[in-house]
Formats: C-alpha cells, sequence, structure tokens
C-alpha cells in the first residue's frame, strides 16, 4: 500500500529499473519509523529537562531568594557548614564584577571586614546554608580591621 502511494504521487515511476525492488517501499518503512519515533523522543527531552531543573532547585531557590532581598546592590556571603565536603556551590556572579548589582562569596570570618568596606555601597547579608536563613549584617558593628 506504501509503494502504491508513492507510485501515486510521482516519486518513483512503476518503470523505473535504476533501483532494486522493494528498495521504496524500505524507504516509506523508514519514515513511518521516524514519524512513529517523534512523540517518545519529545517526551524524553522533556523528562531529561525535569530532572536536570529539578537537581538545580537549591540554586535556583537561592537565587530567588538574592533576588528578593531589599536594596539595589547587594552582597551575600555564603556560610558552608565546616567539615561538610559536597554541598551545592552557591557562589556564581556576573561580570564585570563592578557593575554586578549582586556580589555572591564565601564567608571567610573577620577576613569579610575588608570586603565590607571595600564596598560601603553594598547592602551586606550573610545566607546559611545548614539552617537555610538570610540575615542583614551590619558593617558599624564589625571590628576594625588590625
Amino acid at each position: 500500500m506504501i509503494a502504491a502511494i508513492g507510485r501515486r504521487w510521482g516519486r518513483v515511476p512503476v518503470a523505473d529499473s535504476s533501483r532494486p525492488p522493494g528498495t521504496h517501499f524500505a524507504a516509506w518503512c523508514m519514515f513511518a519509523l521516524a514519524l512513529l519515533a517523534l512523540p517518545p523522543t519529545r517526551d524524553g527531552v522533556g523528562m531529561v529537562r525535569d530532572f536536570k531543573s529539578s537537581g538545580d532547585l537549591p540554586h535556583s531557590l537561592f537565587r530567588e531568594a538574592v533576588d528578593l532581598l531589599p536594596g539595589a546592590r547587594k552582597i551575600v556571603f555564603v556560610r558552608y557548614v565546616p567539615g561538610e565536603g559536597c554541598q551545592p556551590n552557591l557562589i556564581q556572579n556576573h561580570p564585570p564584577m563592578a557593575t554586578a548589582l549582586e556580589w555572591i562569596v564565601n564567608e571567610r570570618g573577620t577576613d569579610d571586614i575588608r570586603l565590607l568596606r571595600a564596598a560601603p555601597h553594598r547592602t551586606p547579608y550573610r545566607f546559611d546554608v545548614m539552617t537555610n536563613t538570610m540575615e542583614l549584617l551590619s558593617v558599624e558593628s564589625a571590628p576594625a580591621p588590625p
């Protein structure tokens, strides 16, 4: 039946002897198989996309929280649990840093004061990975660097 449709559309003349018999039928079968494979392939791509986006959930929730923080220019110190090896890396900055609205940096304890004093126009926050909490920091209450 598929070969008859092919002949009717004029793709291959009936008396064409340049092709071996059955080639045209095989081409139509391959076309039909390709059409049948499209929906499962589309569904598989969607499943992979959903799986990847669910694995990126900590990053997307963190970026959403940073975007909702008050202040035009922000600096967020990320505090990781000491001694924990495998944690999501939330440090993702967009260059150039001089014009970036948010700076997301690792918390380095008392060394953070130098960065806070170098960028006084930025609103400082601290994000604790263990408790998933964000707190506003005060530059004035920070001790002077030695």
